[in-house]
């Protein structure tokens, strides 16, 4: 229509309102406003029709005829816009004009956030406190009646409300806004109420909350009353006595009356397997509900209807300690429902049906979800269920299902305490104590003992029997060695119930123990070892003890050959001492072997034997009587056996493995004792022994060099040479001759054996007559002789200064060789680590910073890490030696420095704890070797080589057992004319000398350094004393070669040239 007046007022006024019609087309019989019936289809003849009417310009529309009727009259359209213009003024005049302002001083608020919650449309509105309204104030904070049908909202019951404000649409003197009023429920606190605040801005602002926004039209049309506080104050009251207050559970028979069979049985005490029934009811109680008698039958005055749901919350409080102490089983959430005509009913249907299986106390718990604030308590009660009478079976009480019973045979089980259980695993009672037998069996059934003398008796109410008293006695422990598993059962004699719990029987302590062979003390000799002895080690009812068991070796005559006399069994109950124990006593003396228990210091095994006798003696005949001056030659020495056969066995080790010397001392001449004489199976020969020159009774005392008891003393008369005495008639000697003389009186005399041997020379009274013929002879052949004589006598003299000269030459050689050879017996017998030239060796490791060779040599150095290095056992160079400089010098070498100054370990997990990583890979420096470093003050730069003896492939063929460096039996190389090449001095690997304290190192599999170490890094290679001698031997070189002068073979086909 077109709105355009005379009068602007009124034309914006119809502008205004026109805008807040809302006018429907009925197409049907009764007037509901559906989308089906207000939405016509856009493009028919009638829509547009629709869409103009009220337009001047209905030429357009010619296809369609609009008439317009009222009360049966036609009505032009001119008509029609007057009484719709006269209908707009008049709700103008009649909803518009009163509510323009209130009584107080507005409030503006622009641009409110929560529009819909206030049901406004306009960006302004105008908060007031007092208006009047048909000439009747309202006031902020009246209380106020809305009676039902009011409005929207307020259908089925009046309303109580406090009025908080009234809200006024767009500025003052706008026309057209609409006025509600904002009220407050009753029953709703203040805090909840609307409110008028200030924004962040500083801005006014409302925020509506638990409040209603109602049309100024309940009080146009009546239906908003002011309420008196009598009235108020009653209907709180009322109100009060409706409010939820307590939550009840409907008895048997309010269920019966419900068509729902049984109930909760909260005051009955139950047996383990009792059901509960189907269907759960609760309700919710008014407040009333305690202040009037409760009927026998089901009234709805007493249920209390809200809109809330409610949860029921079941949980179990078992009476077995195995389970938790309070444990969740189920939750139901229920809404209100009805049934049978009763409202507010909150049905749980429990389904699957709750069997209370579990002996103990189970929890019901409801309470409501609450949606506004309420005083509506929970409520709690209980069921108590029983165990069943009737067993199902045995098993062992929470406290020692998890132990691991570990016993010794020989003493006692701790006591096992034992429980029943009936179907549902809730503990009962035994009826009576029953007879127990218990039973140690292997996991094999094999049974190792039975006892039937346990006492037991009943704790707990009778519900836990205790069997004490189970002594294990058995024999058989060896059938579940090494790790002792076995099985405990304890059974009834009268019931078919047991109980069995894994268990370990260890071996008792040591009692007593074998050795094997019996007879290792026979034929002992000094300086042998005992290459085969074990030690069985039992306890007392005969079962090998457990391995790691100490023992404490106590020796007198023998060399235990490792650092502590501790030694400990094995994983089959032995020790093995075989190659351990080394005769250090002499020939004829006693030796001991004691073993102690290292815990209670017992003596469990002592046997002692006697070293073979041996005696020393002359085999040479010595004369009684011999000339001053003169030497006794060749005599010969032999050690022989107490049958007085020569022990041949004693032979002079050029390697000094063991010596066997003879020594020569005499009190009363400087005899050199510092010099030695090697005996040669069993025989020593001494080529010259020189006498005094002075007369009288000469003694020395020849004795073994290591075994001084193994001595003897030789006596001989020393006299001086007999003397011819010629007479005065006798030619006299010229100077010549007597110089001769005198150079011959220290001729040896030819040996005597008897004094009437001697001669003597002098005048007879029978033979003067004689004595000029005899004279004359002489003469005559003297001067024959005298020749020949001189000239021997001469040539005598030349031999014998040679002689001489030769002589004390040999001693000194001899004195020489008898060092050497104590030397060599000193670096075999003993710990060559200590040598100057390894201390110099070790001194450069040590210098070279940051290796992993020179933290690990400081290391071993320093007691406090021998938890960390017990098992490494140092550097490759370190642990051997070689004789000469050259062949060390090219097998260095050969090898290169990384694997001369390798770390050996003896397993891969030694050398595991060398270095950890973190996740990523990156070394962790606070551990292992770099942390040792860091505490010695330096660190480790770039790789190192480890080896790992348990992991390295060893050497598979034999040794020379007879050898104390055991040595390798390897063949020597041959040529295609089946001879050894000239110049081939042995393998490198058997060059290799090891340290004392090295020579009994072992692997598990019985491996020495030389079999696993030297072996791995050096093979077979070849040893030639020339380059020429190797190369003409290259036929035969099949894993490398080295020579004295320089030359490496790497492998065939692959040489190293120039010089290193």
């Amino acid at each position: 229509m077109d709105l355009k007046q005379r009068k602007v007022d009124r034309a914006q006024i119809l502008k205004t309102c026109c805008s807040r019609v809302k006018c429907f087309i009925e197409t049907d019989g009764g007037f509901y406003p559906t989308p089906s019936k207000t939405d016509l289809s856009h493009h028919h003849c009638y829509t547009t029709a629709l869409k103009n009417f009220g337009q001047k310009s209905l030429e357009k529309d010619r296809d369609v005829n609009v008439e317009i009727f009222k009360d049966g009259k036609k009505l032009s359209l001119q008509q029609v816009e007057k009484q719709y213009q006269d209908w707009i003024f008049q709700m103008h005049n009649l909803y518009d004009e009163e509510s323009d302002c209130g009584e107080d001083e507005h409030v503006i608020i622009i641009n409110p956030s929560n529009k819909k919650q206030l049901v406004i449309s306009s960006d302004v509105i105008r908060v007031h406190r007092h208006i009047r309204r048909k000439g009747k104030s309202w006031r902020s904070g009246q209380k106020i009646k809305v009676l039902k049908g009011a409005c929207s909202g307020v259908y089925k019951n009046n309303i109580y409300c406090v009025l908080e404000y009234i809200l006024l649409e767009g500025f003052q003197g706008d026309a057209g806004g609409e006025t509600r009023i904002i009220c407050r429920q009753l029953g709703i606190s203040d805090e909840k109420g609307c409110l008028i605040f200030e924004d962040e801005d500083g801005n006014p602002a409302i925020d509506i909350r638990e409040s209603k926004s109602l049309p100024i039209s309940i009080i146009d049309t009546g239906k908003c009353l002011s309420v008196e506080t009598a009235e108020w104050i009653s209907q709180l009251e009322k109100r009060q006595k409706k409010i939820p207050s307590s939550i009840d559970i409907l008895s048997a028979s309010h269920c019966e009356e419900l068509e729902v069979e049984g109930s909760l049985p909260f005051d009955a005490v139950v047996t383990a397997g009792h059901a509960s029934p189907d269907e759960v009811i609760a309700v919710v109680r008014p407040a009333s509900y305690g202040s009037v008698a409760v009927s026998e039958k089901l009234d709805q005055k007493h249920i209390a209807v809200t809109d809330l749901d409610m949860v029921l919350e079941i949980k179990l409080n078992a009476e077995d300690k195995d389970l938790q102490k309070t444990s969740h089983v189920h939750s139901f959430r229920a809404s209100p429902s009805s049934r049978k005509g009763f409202r507010g009913l909150y049905i749980f249907s429990v389904n699957p049906k709750l069997i209370f299986e579990k002996a103990g106390e189970y929890t019901f718990s409801f309470h409501i979800i609450l949606q506004k604030e309420s005083d509506c308590s929970s409520y709690v009660n209980s069921v108590r269920v029983k165990a069943q009478s009737q067993v199902k079976r045995w098993a062992l009480v929470s406290d020692m299902q998890h132990a691991k019973l570990s016993v010794r045979v020989g003493s006692h089980f701790p006591p096992i305490s034992i429980a029943c259980y009936d179907v549902y695993e809730n503990r009962t009672s035994f009826r009576h104590v029953p007879k127990l037998i218990a039973k140690v069996s292997t996991k094999q059934g094999v049974i190792l003992f039975q006892s039937e003398t346990l006492k037991s008796h009943l704790l707990s109410k009778c519900s836990v029997i205790t069997a004490e008293n189970i002594l294990v006695k058995s024999s058989e422990v060896d059938l579940i060695r090494p790790g002792y598993e076995a099985q405990l059962t304890i059974c009834s004699k009268d019931e078919p119930f047991d109980v069995s719990v894994p268990c370990k029987v260890l071996p008792g302590s040591i009692d007593h123990l074998n050795a094997k062979p019996k007879d290792f003390m026979k034929h002992l000799l000094p300086g042998n070892v005992v290459q085969e002895l074990e030690l069985e080690v039992f306890d007392a009812y005969g079962n090998h003890v457990k391995q790691g068991s100490d023992l404490s070796l106590g020796v007198d005559g023998f060399h235990f050959q490792q650092k502590t006399n501790i030694v400990q069994v094995d994983d089959h109950g032995r020790v093995d001492l075989s190659g351990l124990l080394k005769v250090s006593k002499g020939y004829g003396e006693s030796v001991s072997l004691s073993v102690f228990s290292s815990k209670s210091n017992k003596l469990l095994f002592k046997v002692k034997s006697q070293i073979e006798k041996r005696m020393l003696r002359v085999a040479t005949k010595i004369p009684e009587k011999c000339c001053a001056g003169s030497q006794l030659e060749d005599v010969v020495f032999e050690i022989v056996n107490s049958d007085g056969v020569v022990d041949e066995t004693i032979d002079d080790n050029e390697k000094g493995d063991m010596s066997h010397s003879l020594v020569l001392k005499s009190d009363s001449t400087d005899m050199d004792d510092t010099v030695k004489y090697s005996f040669r199976h069993g025989c020593c020969t001494v080529r010259t022994i020189q006498l005094p020159e002075i007369e009288g009774s000469f003694s020395f005392r020849a004795a073994h060099s290591r075994f001084p008891k193994l001595n003897m003393t030789i006596t001989v008369l020393v006299e001086t040479a007999p003397e011819i005495v010629y007479e005065s008639s006798q030619p006299q000697c010229t100077a010549e001759e007597i110089s001769l003389q005198n150079n011959l009186s220290g001729f040896r005399i030819p040996k005597v054996e008897h004094d009437d041997n001697a001669m003597v020379l002098g005048p007879s009274p029978d033979s003067a007559k004689s004595i000029g013929n005899l004279v004359k002879s002489l003469y005559d052949e003297r001067k024959e002789l005298e020749d020949k004589f001189l000239q021997d006598g001469r040539r005598i003299g030349e031999h014998e200064q040679k002689l001489k000269t030769f002589h004390a030459q040999r001693l000194e050689y001899e004195k020489a060789l008898s060092e050497l050879q104590a030397s060599l017996e000193a670096n075999s017998n003993g710990d060559s680590s200590n040598s100057p030239k390894k201390e110099r060796m070790l001194g450069e490791i040590e210098s070279r910073a940051h290796t992993a060779a020179s933290v690990v040599c400081k290391v071993l150095k320093d007691k406090k890490y021998h938890d960390f290095s017990k098992d490494i056992l140092g550097v490759v160079a370190l642990l051997g030696s070689v004789e000469t400089n050259e062949l060390a010098r090219i097998l260095t070498e050969f090898l290169g420095e990384e694997q001369m100054l390798g770390v050996v370990c003896k397993s891969y997990k030694a050398a595991h704890n060398l270095e950890t990583c973190d996740v990523h890979g990156n070394v962790n420096c606070s551990t292992g070797l770099q942390a040792l470093a860091s505490a010695l003050g330096t660190s480790l730069d770039g790789r190192y080589s480890v080896i790992c003896l348990e992991d390295v492939r060893p050497y598979e063929g034999e040794c020379d057992s007879g050898d104390p460096q055991r040595r390798l039996l390897l063949s020597d190389p041959t040529l295609p004319n089946g001879k050894t090449p000239p110049g081939f001095s042995g393998y490198a690997v058997n060059m290799i000398y090891l340290d004392a304290n090295q020579l009994y190192t072992r692997t598990s599999g019985g491996k020495g350094l030389r079999e696993t170490l030297f072996y791995h890094i050096l093979g077979e290679v070849q040893v030639y004393r020339t380059r020429e001698t190797m190369r003409k031997a290259l036929e035969c070189i099949h894993h490398g070669a080295v020579s004295l002068d320089g030359g490496i073979v790497r492998k065939t086909g692959v040489i190293s040239l120039g010089c290193g």
